[in-house]
């Protein structure tokens, strides 16, 4: 059965070590893979007022054991500090944090999550170079 699905995620070429390259996603010098972390919608049924933690559920059950390129990023509770502190380790760009019951929506205008970047990442310099900025 063929599915059809919106998903939230990020296309990353990674290195030997398994470390994201933007230069070569840019360049187009290494297969792009597809790291998904969140789903909106699965065949015409709108997921974005379920929880954080149901949604990622439906999306480890459809993309777990498909496509080679296409990676499911689990949610991981309890150990936010080990793992950015992992993250910096492999110089990689950061975390998202988010609640593990939020609607995929803004909640009282805001977002109720929180991107927590690596402050020693540097492939994030210089990137406007790489976009036409239409001017």
């Amino acid at each position: 059965m063929t599915r059809q699905a919106v998903l939230d995620g990020e296309l990353v070429c990674v290195d030997d070590r398994g470390v994201s390259q933007f230069d070569d996603l840019m360049a187009a010098r290494a297969p792009v893979v597809f790291f998904a972390f969140d789903i909106l919608l699965l065949d015409g049924e709108g997921l974005r007022e379920k929880p954080c933690i149901e949604r990622k559920g439906v999306l480890k059950e459809l993309v777990e054991g498909g496509a080679p390129r296409l990676h499911f990023v689990d949610h991981i509770e309890g150990d936010g500090v080990d793992l950015f502190g992992m993250i910096c380790e492999r110089y990689m760009e950061g975390i998202v944090a988010k609640p593990r019951d939020s609607p995929y929506r803004q909640v009282n205008g805001r977002t109720p999550w929180i991107k927590i970047k690596n402050p020693s990442y540097s492939q994030a310099e210089d990137r406007g170079e790489w976009f036409d900025t239409g001017v």
